[in-house]
């Protein structure tokens, strides 16, 4: 794991999606995978569903990294579409943080609850970076914007 002091930085590798049919019904969910630079090292939040592997490492290969670069996974619930590709990350430490808990300086979990009761979100005290080939049409490649 990285011991130099950095800000953490967020990377969106891969976006995610919900298809539903007419009635509502839910086709086909896929998370996005969304990797942070921290002190602590490269945390994976997701790692998505079955079939989404190429294209997560495909983005982590234009950062110049691949799955053994990555030091902890978090899951921010056990359904297949967050956790199908923890198997990508061999090297990678699967942790389940309770609410509140720092994962690294600037990184922590929310616990969620909802849309299934082992929900959590992360929250990162920093700018959000984007892998060029992965943003959606028309969204920017970091946020905030500049001078916000």
């Amino acid at each position: 794991m990285r011991s130099d002091k950095i800000q953490p930085r967020v990377y969106l590798l891969k976006t995610g999606s919900i298809l539903r049919d007419q009635a509502g019904n839910i086709l086909d969910a896929r998370s996005s995978v969304t990797l942070i630079e921290s002190e602590r090292g490269r945390i994976i939040v997701d790692t998505g569903q079955e079939g989404d592997g190429e294209e997560i490492l495909k983005a982590l290969a234009e950062l110049g990294l691949d799955g053994s670069d990555i030091d902890i996974i978090v899951n921010t619930h056990s359904h297949p579409d967050h956790c199908a590709n923890n198997w990508l990350f061999p090297r990678a430490l699967k942790i389940s943080p309770n609410d509140g808990e720092e994962i690294a300086p600037g990184v922590r979990a929310l616990a969620t609850p909802g849309h299934s009761p082992d929900s959590i979100s992360i929250v990162v005290d920093a700018a959000i970076h984007h892998a060029a080939s992965h943003l959606p049409k028309g969204m920017k490649r970091s946020w905030p914007p500049r001078g916000w």
